[in-house]
C-alpha cells in the first residue's frame, strides 16, 4: 500500500508531531518536525517517516516512527514507496532496535559512530565528583553569567536568539551542516522542546544572551536529545558547562530517565561496532576523521562530551537493504548532512 500525504501542511506537522509524542523512540525523533524534512505517512496514517532525497536515494531521520510491533511491516511499505519512485533507502543514525527489526529482511548495516548517554538522576552525585566540571561552572558564574528558561514560544520571538544563533554560524569555517543539525529548528513553535538562555547583564537595552540550550523530546525513553547548544563566540569559559548543568538539574526533578548530547560521527566510542564494517569502509571512515575533522570539530565534540562522563555510549548505523553497503548511499547521507541548500521543501514533495 502506498505512502499518503496530507492536503494541508498544517495538518500534516500536527500529525506528524503527534505520532512523534506517541512513538518516538529514537533519540532524533522530534527532528523531523524541523524546517526542509519530507514527510512519508503509512496508508493507515498510523506511521510517518521523516526523510529528505538526495540522488535516487531516500535518506530517513533515524526509523520510521510507529508502535513498536509495527515497525517491519512500516518499513517495507516505506521501501515500496520509495521503490515506485525508484529510489532506494538509507536510515541513517539509526539505533539497535531498528538494526534488530531489519536484519532478517536482509539488511546491509554499518556502525557510524556513537551517541553519549546519561542518566539525569545520577548527575548530582557525577557533579560532586567532577572537580573541573564545577569549575568551569564557577568561572562563568563569577563572569555574571545565569541562566534563565524560556518557552519556544518566547524564544522564538526574541530577536537576541536569532541574534546569538547567527553570530554562532558566523563564527564558524565552513557553511552550516543540515538534515539532523539544523540551525532552524527555533522555527518550529512547538511547545514541546525545553530551551533554556545564557544571560549576562548588559547596557540599558537589557540582558545579553551569551549561549542557549535546546532540548527535544525522546518520549518512547522518557528522556531528551540535546539538539542544538549555541555559544557566542565572546561567552565566558564555562558557559555551556552552566546549561547543560541546569539542564540536567531541572530533568533530574522532573524524574525524566535519558538525556543524549546526539551522535558524534566515526567516534572511536563506537570502535568495536565499525570495526565489522568492511574494510573500505573502515579506511574511509580514518581518512575522515583525520581530514574532515579539524572542519567540522568530531574529535573535539566528542572529547567534550566525554569529559561531561555519560554514564554509556550507543552506537549509531547507517541501514540499507540489500547484500552489501553501496558507496552510493554514503554520498547520499553526505548530501544531506553537508549541502543543507538543497534539502527539498516541507510541503512533502521531493
Amino acid at each position: 500500500m502506498m505512502g499518503i500525504h496530507g492536503n494541508s501542511q498544517r495538518f500534516r506537522l500536527d500529525r506528524v508531531r503527534e505520532l512523534v509524542l506517541a512513538h518516538g523512540y529514537h533519540a532524533n525523533a522530534y527532528q523531523i518536525l524541523n524546517p526542509g524534512m519530507l514527510h512519508w505517512f503509512s496508508s493507515d496514517q498510523q506511521a510517518v517517516v521523516g526523510y529528505v532525497k538526495r540522488g535516487r536515494w531516500w535518506v530517513v531521520a533515524g526509523a520510521p516512527i510507529c508502535d513498536a510491533a509495527n515497525l517491519q511491516q512500516v518499513a517495507v511499505e516505506f521501501q515500496a514507496g520509495a521503490k515506485r519512485d525508484r529510489c532506494r533507502v538509507c536510515y541513517s543514525f539509526a539505533e539497535q532496535p531498528l538494526v534488530d527489526c531489519l536484519k532478517p529482511l536482509g539488511h546491509k548495516t554499518i556502525a557510524l559512530g556513537a551517541q553519549p548517554v546519561w542518566v539525569p538522576d545520577e548527575w548530582p552525585d557525577l557533579l560532586q565528583t567532577h572537580r573541573s566540571l564545577r569549575q568551569q561552572i564557577r568561572r562563568a558564574a563569577r563572569k555574571g553569567v545565569y541562566i534563565q528558561a524560556f518557552t519556544p514560544a518566547q524564544a522564538r520571538s526574541d530577536s537576541r536568539f536569532q541574534h546569538c544563533l547567527g553570530l554562532w554560524l558566523g563564527h564558524k569555517p565552513l557553511s552550516p551542516m543540515g538534515f539532523l543539525v539544523q540551525p532552524a529548528a527555533l522555527e518550529t513553535g512547538y511547545p514541546d522542546r525545553l530551551i533554556w538562555g545564557a544571560l549576562q547583564p548588559g547596557n540599558a537595552a537589557g540582558e545579553k544572551l551569551i549561549a542557549f540550550l535546546l532540548a527535544s523530546p525522546i518520549p518512547r525513553r522518557n528522556g531528551f536529545l540535546v539538539e542544538q547548544i549555541v555559544r557566542h563566540p565572546a561567552a565566558p569559559n564555562g558557559t555551556v558547562e552552566m546549561l547543560i548543568d541546569t539542564c540536567m538539574m531541572e530533568l533530574c526533578r522532573r524524574g525524566f530517565g535519558y538525556l543524549t548530547q546526539g551522535p558524534v560521527a566515526l567516534s572511536l566510542y563506537a570502535a568495536g561496532a565499525m570495526a565489522a564494517n568492511p574494510w573500505w569502509m573502515r579506511s574511509l571512515m580514518q581518512l575522515s576523521r583525520r581530514h574532515l575533522g579539524r572542519w567540522y570539530g568530531f574529535q573535539t565534540l566528542e572529547s567534550f562530551r566525554a569529559r561531561m562522563r555519560p554514564n554509556r555510549w550507543e552506537p549509531v548505523y547507517a541501514i540499507v537493504h540489500g547484500s552489501r553497503f553501496l558507496p552510493t548511499a554514503l554520498y547520499a547521507m553526505a548530501g544531506a548532512l553537508f549541502r543543507p541548500q538543497l534539502v527539498g521543501s516541507a510541503d512533502g514533495r521531493p
